[in-house]
């Protein structure tokens, strides 16, 4: 017998996350949901809160090293990350 050859799959459109990464929009909404989920609860909320306090909501002067400063953008870029991530995730 035979066998039919099976129909290619069409490919998922894919698109650029927050995160700059990309990934099909199943992917994605799977991603925001996921920290929604994590960073919901209060325990969540109150770590993300202490993220924040660390992160985005630091001010540096002028005497900040460049190094130190391009490692707090890096941390701050995080943060905002998983906060769009929650915000979408709590919206879906």
């Amino acid at each position: 017998m035979v066998k039919r050859a099976q129909a290619a799959e069409t490919p998922q459109p894919r698109v650029v996350g927050c995160d700059g990464w990309t990934r099909t929009a199943e992917q994605d909404a799977e991603l925001d949901a996921m920290m929604a989920a994590a960073f919901g609860g209060e325990a969540g909320r109150n770590a993300l809160a202490y993220l924040r306090s660390i992160t985005i909501e630091v001010v540096c002067g002028p005497e900040i090293a460049d190094a130190k400063l391009r490692h707090l953008e890096g941390m701050r870029a995080l943060v905002g990350i998983i906060e769009t991530r929650v915000r979408r995730g709590n919206s879906a």
